[in-house]
């Protein structure tokens, strides 16, 4: 017969091995929850990936798409471009027919994004500015107010919103110093021999 001493240390031993038994299956939930969680973080991270890959793939086409589209329409403008400057010249001579043939032309490149300048209305209020036009000549003014403003327009230019097609030629007005130079010493010289006239008289 077993004594109550051996008895007692046979309980603990199974307790013991319980307990063992009981952590041993806890580490081993803990250990398959954090492998699971692990791999949840993982597939996070890849879907992230493979989210921003989509979206850098979306906008790069669409600009690719764009990009082309807008290339297409250059080409297309260039090709006729020289039939527009025609009608520009035959306007000169026969306005009331080429008229309005030509404002509807310009109406159809309005409405695809390509607009002409410089306004024919607002000449002598634009400033040359070397980002738009090419200058073909200068002309010599003794009006101060008309230094570097466009004197005449010679050929078109058009643009896109942030494109330059073809620049605008033009004549631009330059203020002529040496002129006024001169006027200015003619008055000088001019008054004195005045000046003197009345002292002699």
């Amino acid at each position: 017969m077993k004594t109550n001493k051996q008895e007692n240390k046979a309980n603990e031993d199974s307790k013991t091995h319980e307990r063992f038994a009981e952590q041993t299956e806890k580490n081993d939930y803990e250990a398959q929850i954090q492998e699971l969680s692990n791999q949840i973080n993982e597939l996070k991270e890849k879907y992230m990936r493979a989210l921003a890959d989509y979206d850098n793939l979306k906008k790069r086409t669409q600009k690719e798409l764009l990009t082309s589209k807008e290339l297409g329409k250059l080409e297309f403008f260039n090709e006729i471009l020289p039939f527009i400057d025609s009608i520009e010249s035959a306007r000169k001579s026969n306005h009331e027919l080429i008229n309005p043939l030509y404002e509807q032309l310009l109406s159809i490149l309005k409405k695809n994004g390509i607009y002409q300048y410089p306004e024919e209305n607002s000449l002598e209020e634009i400033e040359f500015d070397h980002n738009l036009y090419d200058v073909l000549a200068i002309m010599p003014t003794n009006d101060l107010n008309k230094d570097n403003k466009i004197a005449e327009v010679v050929k078109k230019g058009y643009r896109t919103e942030n494109k330059i097609i073809r620049f605008s030629t033009v004549v631009v007005f330059k203020f002529n110093h040496q002129n006024n130079d001169d006027k200015n010493s003619n008055n000088v010289n001019q008054n004195q021999n005045n000046q003197k006239g009345d002292v002699n008289g």
